[in-house]
């Protein structure tokens, strides 16, 4: 849950950033480190890339329609019968995503080795752990530069 909640956040800020900083070039800088970590951390040849970009792309995008769902999900003021109506949509909502990412590894395995679909987890912490690091940066610029 927590990762998800931090996934949530940071495609949220990187949206925000997004639009606030030039939008396109922004989200090309984004992409071009996603594929930088994934390729060093996965050893993607370029045939390979060729095949699990597209893939990927696409779960990211289904992925990011889910969690868009799982936000607008009610938790305030609900009666016991909204409440639970909420939990289970939630609960399906993660079952979704689930589906999405089983899907995803049988796509890729036609693409990739299973040696290489299992470090995915692991590229991903990578990239977070870079744009949190580049945001975090970004801010102490800012402070430092009066705004």
């Amino acid at each position: 849950m927590r990762k998800l909640l931090l996934t949530a956040f940071l495609l949220g800020f990187i949206s925000s950033l997004a639009l606030a900083q030039g939008g396109e070039r922004l989200k090309e800088k984004i992409r071009a480190q996603r594929v930088a970590i994934f390729t060093d951390v996965l050893k993607l040849s370029s045939q390979e890339a060729e095949g699990f970009w597209p893939v990927y792309n696409d779960f990211l995008e289904s992925r990011e329609k889910i969690q868009d769902d799982m936000k607008a999900i009610r938790r305030d003021n609900l009666s016991d019968a909204e409440a639970e109506a909420q939990i289970k949509k939630h609960i399906e909502l993660r079952q979704k995503e689930l589906d999405l990412e089983k899907d995803m590894i049988q796509k890729l395995r036609k693409v990739i080795s299973m040696q290489k679909i299992i470090k995915i987890p692991e590229a991903e912490r990578q990239f977070r752990q870079t744009v949190l690091e580049k945001v975090k940066e970004r801010r102490q610029q800012q402070g430092r530069n009066g705004g």
